[in-house]
């Protein structure tokens, strides 16, 4: 920020970027106990615990055929769990191991009905 002569600020925005050939991705697939997708929260976290990304998915007539499918991109190499939440379900975790410029599917992730 920049402190302006009238005592207002001006914001600069800072966009990180990074070559594609540097970084990695991983997708996959939320699914319940009998196969079917899910909508649901796909956090990325990094060894410390903090949140590095966040992936949605979708599931109905108008997400078809991606119903419960998730991507994320843009991650540095490196080690990772994946937090997967959806309401009504236990929170499923996931470690992966990212390595640029590779994309990994971590396959189908299945959550189980919650209390």
């Amino acid at each position: 920020m920049n402190l302006q002569g009238d005592g207002t600020y001006k914001l600069q925005p800072v966009i990180r970027l990074a070559p594609v050939t540097l970084t990695a991705s991983v997708t996959g697939k939320v699914v319940d106990a009998s196969g079917a997708p899910l909508a649901a929260q796909v956090d990325v976290k990094d060894g410390s615990g903090t949140v590095v990304a966040t992936s949605l998915t979708t599931v109905g007539a108008t997400s078809s055929p991606n119903d419960g499918v998730f991507a994320v991109h843009g991650l540095p190499s490196g080690s990772y769990t994946l937090e997967v939440s959806a309401t009504g379900y236990t929170t499923a975790t996931h470690p992966v191991t990212l390595s640029a410029p590779d994309t990994l599917d971590a396959g189908s992730v299945s959550l189980t009905a919650g209390p």
